[in-house]
């Protein structure tokens, strides 16, 4: 009996651990069955059509293994390639196809996109923008700078072709005012050596008159220039009181008297009215400094062209005194400086230009620290050709020199613009000397009144590409 018992409950503990043992069993496989039939739902949601619906639900399918397979892999790669293709296509939509602006700027200072927000604003509230060219004989006459100030005055306003010295050695030349004199005047240039301690003007130029010295300037027959506005003599006179006349459009006289001053001054000749025609006779004598007029009108967008033959442009670091410098910035600040050099520094006998890329961030220095709030923009040198085997082709400097001129931009942390490419690069200067209509003289180094029209239009639509993207937040 007892020992029925004993094996009876044997057997019931027995069966019972079985069972236990099999419950622990199920419930040790319990996570997998769920992430087995989690697996199984995500397959098959995965799978469903597009437009299935249960019960009135409709399904949309997901891919949950997406960052597990090639498929998936391959078709974000190809969304990050059509996305970035997409930001491109936004720039390209504004159908620019030439050279833009490299803008090596910093990011909290970036002085050339404050300009060109100061262009779009233009275009809502009247106000003056105003536009600085130090150059060489590329600009003399006012080639490529006088396209450039038409463009700009037509969308966005303005009429006045700017400053104009005193005295110029292509005067006779120029077609966007026409300029005479005494031819008694004094040019001190800082390109002498002996005179650039002298107070001269912002071109690095200022003109002494004997007693009785005189200059006339009249207006041209086209669009912008036909009439002037408003007419701003720019003088220096720390010695004594003097006076000039005014005769203006051959009717209307005007005395004024200019007292001493150890500053820059600047003296409005205007009538109150429109006039063509003026001419300013000088009562003045030695330490009187002459620099010239301004021709403007209330609102719009000014170029000033301070081009000087056989300029480097090294020599504005040399400029004195640093005092009448700042004047001209108090009375007639820049919102953009534009430099445009390299004639006269490439040349054919070496590929050396060490002194340069050591001399001109001077200059750079010298215009940024007394126009700190001035974008500045440098222009690279355009092709030059020479002969070789009797074929005209790029002298093999020109790209050793643009690669030094960019490399300076980006030390300056300032803004550059490849006007080599823009005339098309490798070969260009002999394309334009055989143009019809030619764009460049035979020199193989200039361009004419035509090749300074394009690269206006150039340098033009370069500026508006800007103006474009800023409008769309590109």
């Amino acid at each position: 009996m007892l020992h029925q018992f004993y094996h009876l409950s044997a057997n019931s503990f027995l069966s019972f651990s079985m069972l236990s043992s099999a419950n622990n069993k199920a419930k040790i496989y319990r996570p997998f069955w769920l992430v087995l039939f989690v697996f199984i739902f995500c397959i098959t949601a995965s799978l469903l059509p597009t437009g299935f619906s249960l019960f009135g639900i409709d399904f949309k399918p997901v891919d949950f293994l997406s960052d597990f397979t090639k498929n998936s892999l391959h078709k974000k790669k190809k969304e990050q390639i059509v996305e970035s293709k997409n930001t491109i296509s936004a720039a390209d939509s504004l159908h620019y196809k030439g050279v833009a602006f490299e803008n090596f700027y910093p990011s909290n200072k970036n002085l050339l996109l404050q300009f060109i927000d100061k262009l779009n604003a233009l275009k809502k509230k009247k106000s003056k923008i105003h536009i600085a060219w130090f150059g060489d004989s590329m600009v003399e006459g006012d080639l490529f700078v006088q396209d450039l100030r038409n463009n700009l005055q037509n969308e966005f306003g303005g009429d006045g072709v700017g400053f104009v010295p005193i005295t110029s050695v292509v005067g006779n030349f120029r077609q966007t005012i026409f300029t005479q004199n005494s031819g008694d005047w004094k040019t001190v240039s800082v390109l002498k050596n002996e005179q650039h301690k002298l107070p001269l003007g912002i071109g690095g130029e200022a003109f002494i008159p004997q007693n009785g010295s005189w200059v006339s300037f009249s207006a041209v027959n086209k669009k912008h220039l036909a009439i002037f506005h408003q007419a701003e003599l720019f003088l220096f006179n720390p010695n004594k009181v003097t006076s000039i006349d005014l005769l203006i459009d051959d009717v209307t006289t005007k005395h004024i008297e200019i007292p001493v001053s150890s500053s820059l001054q600047k003296i409005d000749l205007g009538i109150g009215k429109y006039f063509q025609h003026i001419k300013i006779s000088f009562n003045a004598d030695s330490g009187f400094y002459a620099y010239g007029v301004n021709f403007e009108s209330e609102n719009g967008v000014f170029v000033d062209n301070f081009g000087v033959r056989g300029s480097s442009g090294i020599a504005i670091g040399a400029m004195q005194p640093y005092s009448l410098l700042n004047d001209w910035k108090n009375l007639h600040n820049y919102d953009l400086i534009i430099l445009e050099y390299g004639l006269n520094v490439v040349s054919p006998k070496t590929n050396k230009y060490d002194w340069f890329q050591k001399s001109f961030p001077k200059a750079i220095d010298k215009i940024t620290d007394n126009y700190s709030e001035s974008a500045v923009l440098l222009l690279s040198l355009g092709d030059r050709a020479v002969n070789k085997n009797g074929e005209y082709a790029t002298m093999e400097q020109v790209p050793i020199f643009i690669d030094i001129q960019k490399n300076i931009s980006q030390t300056q942390q300032i803004a550059f613009w490849n006007m080599f490419d823009a005339m098309g690069g490798e070969g260009s200067m002999a394309n334009w000397v055989n143009e019809k209509p030619r764009l460049a003289n035979k020199d193989y180094t200039h361009i004419n009144a035509k090749g300074g029209e394009v690269l206006g239009q150039k340098l033009f639509d370069a500026i508006l590409f800007e103006v474009k993207k800023r409008e769309l937040n590109l």
